[in-house]
């Protein structure tokens, strides 16, 4: 009963140390989910260390931890590896400094007492307290993001992953010859955990391909961008000239003192449709280049088309404010997560009957800022907005925010993302070190 007991409290001591590591290393804040992954991983940890010996043990362990980490939190499979090694290297490492002091001042000893009731606790509280405080240094941060954002590893990460599924699909099969469990029960257990590590991939793959989709929606070149900005400033001219040969016109055709209907339908062409494609014009041309206004203007043309009410507000420091200074791949990414956010906004008011977004641009503290609300019907969840998929239009979306947290991971030293509810509107916040 008391090594029951106790192997109920290492196990639960050490999922603390795989969730906590989870949690802290994906900037998440600590809710349902994560309690329920601790349990689970308190349960795994719990049978796998009953019922299995070394080396089975640390396979299965591990295996279990990446099913619990996936469906549970991460759902991105390739996240979820990076985060169960990190954790377990953590975990060895705490347990094996503990060991060596020990060693050190109590001698072979060690190897016995450590399996007593009170130096076991005590182990086990050293791995809590130390492994934590790892968890929060930058150094595991910085390890944790050179792997998560690694361009090879991303584009060739499946041949990382399937070798682990099969490995871990042979050790269960032969699971008989290392524990005495009914035939049934290891037939059971072989097809549960083959349809599980498939289902990884399959999802794995399918959340890929929609990222894949959602990613090369907003891909083009900072070139593009100029070049549509170039046209953009033409065309303001262009326009400001046909302005001016309507009015000609019309100056014409009243000195003739006829024509009244003609009169009005130039009237109405210059009023309306001239000035409000000369109004977005005026409006963006504040707004510094260097990609930035051709993704602005695109969207507000379309929110145009669609009858949503806008509002551009631009302060006057901004003029004297150029993305020049930033390189073109970091400019490149703020055009997409604007791109998004601007979507995202668009596709939450265009079914309501208010239609509002407002887009604010200003400097602070040395930052370029670019507040982009919405007003929006129904509820949002905060903390869950960062969250892979996460999204209030169903199935099939929600993969353009998991696009911009990838971008924000990224440049953390640059880009910072802030968001806010007040009363029914939503607003997030771009700021940008210049």
């Amino acid at each position: 009963m008391e090594k029951v007991l106790l192997t109920l409290f290492s196990s639960f001591i050490s999922a603390i140390v795989h969730t906590y590591c989870w949690q802290k290393l994906s900037n998440n804040k600590f809710n349902l989910n994560y309690l329920i992954s601790l349990l689970f991983s308190t349960a795994a940890l719990f049978v796998s260390n009953l019922l299995f010996a070394q080396p089975l043990k640390l396979v299965v362990i591990f295996f279990l931890l990446v099913a619990d980490n996936y469906f549970l939190l991460s759902k991105d499979i390739k996240q979820t590896i990076i985060l169960v090694v990190i954790s377990h290297v953590i975990l060895a490492l705490t347990e094996t400094s503990f060991i060596i002091v020990a060693s050190i001042i109590i001698g072979n000893e060690i190897d016995t007492l450590v399996y007593e009731p009170v130096p076991f606790i005590l182990l086990n509280l050293y791995i809590l307290i130390v492994s934590q405080l790892i968890c929060k240094t930058r150094i595991i941060k910085k390890i944790y993001l050179l792997f998560y954002q690694n361009k090879y590893l991303q584009k060739k990460f499946e041949i990382f992953v399937y070798p682990l599924i099969i490995i871990f699909i042979m050790i269960i099969a032969t699971i008989e010859s290392h524990i005495q469990m009914p035939f049934t029960l290891i037939l059971t257990i072989n097809t549960i955990m083959a349809i599980v590590f498939i289902s990884i991939t399959i999802t794995s793959s399918r959340i890929k391909e929609q990222y894949n989709k959602i990613n090369s929606k907003y891909e083009t070149s900072i070139s593009s961008l100029k070049e549509y900005e170039v046209m953009i400033d033409k065309f303001r001219v262009d326009t400001h000239e046909n302005k001016n040969e309507f009015l000609t016109i019309r100056s014409m055709i009243r000195d003739d003192g006829d024509k009244e209907k003609i009169i009005k339908y130039i009237d109405k062409l210059v009023d309306n449709k001239i000035k409000d494609i000369d109004k977005i014009m005026k409006q963006t041309a504040k707004i510094p280049k260097g990609g930035l206004r051709a993704t602005i203007y695109s969207k507000l043309c379309l929110m145009d088309k669609l009858k949503i009410k806008y509002n551009l507000n631009i302060s006057r420091e901004i003029r004297t404010t150029d993305l020049i200074n930033l390189n073109e791949d970091l400019v490149l990414k703020i055009c997409k997560i604007l791109g998004v956010f601007l979507d995202n906004a668009i596709e939450a008011v265009r079914c309501l009957k208010k239609k509002e977004i407002s887009i604010e641009i200003y400097t602070i503290d040395n930052q370029l800022c670019i507040d982009i609300t919405n007003n929006f019907k129904g509820s949002l969840d905060l903390d869950k907005i960062n969250n892979i998929k996460y999204t209030t239009k169903g199935d099939g979306h929600g993969y353009g925010l998991t696009l911009v947290n990838n971008i924000l991971n990224e440049e953390q030293d640059t880009l910072e993302n802030e968001k806010s509810i007040n009363r029914d509107t939503f607003t997030q916040t771009l700021k940008i070190k210049m």
